[in-house]
């Protein structure tokens, strides 16, 4: 939302990453590091943050600047992500329509929700990190199908939902762990 233009930014929630036939690969030391082709997403974490203005706090507090979604895919096919941090917005990402994600080693954190799969499109979640989505951090609907493996959820629902949850669509849940989620008895999930 920032630039040189705007250098405060405009304040626009709806403002989001657009991916069109994208891969972003994140992780690498980049040009301050000894070799800027060391990729480790945990050392060079490259984050995409709703957080507009910077002034987010625990608990969700502070949000009502924040993007409404970070990421719009704008392919009708699949965009892949790498190694990045997406966190802070309202939402990660709403599939529809036959779009895909692939996302590895990727780590989702601080949404109100997370990754939402519906309307026959599809995710591959490979190697990731769930922690601390309010609402939501993965839901699988309406005639869909996501590939979950080797995936961490940790800590997500505290706004009264769940890790994960599926209805009408399918999901391929592999290696994963689960800790300390909330899932109230009303949803069912993860």
């Amino acid at each position: 939302d920032r630039n040189s233009a705007n250098p405060d930014g405009t304040g626009d929630r709806t403002v989001r990453f657009v991916l069109d036939h994208t891969v972003i690969n994140g992780g690498y030391a980049g040009l301050t590091g000894d070799d800027p082709n060391a990729r480790d997403f945990e050392l060079y974490p490259t984050v995409l943050s709703g957080d507009l203005v910077g002034d987010d706090l625990p608990g969700f507090l502070n949000r009502e600047h924040n993007t409404l979604v970070l990421l719009e895919n704008d392919t009708g096919g699949t965009v892949q992500l790498g190694g990045v941090v997406l966190a802070a917005a309202g939402a990660v990402i709403n599939l529809w329509d036959g779009e895909g994600l692939d996302l590895i080693q990727g780590i989702v954190r601080d949404n109100i929700r997370g990754i939402d799969v519906g309307d026959f499109s599809s995710a591959k979640l490979n190697d990731c990190v769930f922690s601390n989505n309010g609402e939501m951090a993965v839901e699988v609907s309406d005639y869909c199908y996501a590939e979950i493996d080797s995936c961490e959820f940790i800590g997500n629902g505290s706004l009264g939902g769940t890790a994960f949850q599926a209805y009408n669509g399918a999901a391929d849940l592999r290696n994963s762990t689960f800790i300390g989620n909330g899932s109230p008895e009303s949803q069912g999930g993860a």
